[in-house]
């Protein structure tokens, strides 16, 4: 079997900054909320059904900051998600004919982790400044639309990439990782490897390395988005 693909040098500085400007800016909305306590409304909503905003919570210190907390957590999740994506997974082909088409896929999953990323963000701003009605909508059709044409777009690449496995090598199995760290072809444990997200054998996409300690934090923050929803 080939041996992996090792995952590529760090991250570039342009590239920390494009991952961290959502988490950055919720940050400057709680710096905000701070120095102008007074100029947040009496209460703000922290969740919007068809007929606009259907839940709203009083301000209070522990209320904004866990409103906050929360989109900062899930920023943090799709971050990592795409910094894992980008240097710390292992293209399955860095040669041949499967090589151009893998880099599409790794490209279209960092570009939608990144597009949801910046648009929860939004929400934040929303409810803090007491945004018009309409902008919550214009928010909702720009992640459903960009949700479904990247999600589309990425499912295209993985199924050209299947198409050119068929046709060509067809001993090849995901990005090379070795049979004896897969359980039941689902879950992947390997402490020694540096990647933590790995190419799922079956379907399109990534499935976790849980040997390695990156996962654990990704499952954390899983846990934990629900926790601080249901404190709202």
């Amino acid at each position: 079997m080939p041996s992996p693909q090792q995952p590529p040098a760090g991250p570039t500085r342009g590239t920390l900054l494009a991952l961290a400007v959502p988490i950055a800016s919720i940050a400057a909305l709680g710096v905000w909320a701070v120095l102008d306590w007074q100029a947040l409304p009496a209460g703000f909503p922290v969740h919007w059904g068809i007929d606009g905003a259907d839940r709203w919570v009083a301000t209070t210190p522990r209320s904004v900051a866990t409103f906050l907390a929360l989109h900062a957590l899930v920023c943090l999740l799709f971050a990592l998600s795409a910094w894992g994506v980008l240097y710390r997974s292992r293209l399955a082909a860095t040669s041949g004919g499967h090589a151009p088409s893998d880099s599409v896929i790794r490209q279209r999953a960092v570009r939608l982790l990144l597009v949801v990323e910046y648009l929860i963000a939004y929400p934040a701003w929303l409810a803090l400044l007491m945004l018009p009605a309409i902008a919550i909508w214009v928010w909702a059709a720009g992640l459903f639309g960009a949700v479904i044409v990247l999600t589309a777009s990425l499912i295209q690449a993985g199924l050209h990439r299947a198409r050119a496995k068929r046709t060509s090598d067809r001993t090849r199995r995901g990005d090379g990782s070795e049979d004896r760290y897969w359980r039941w072809g689902v879950f992947y444990i390997n402490r020694a490897d540096p990647a933590f997200l790995i190419e799922k054998r079956v379907g399109v996409g990534y499935t976790l390395n849980l040997g390695h300690p990156l996962s654990w934090v990704l499952l954390c923050l899983l846990v934990a988005i629900p926790v601080l929803g249901r404190l709202l």
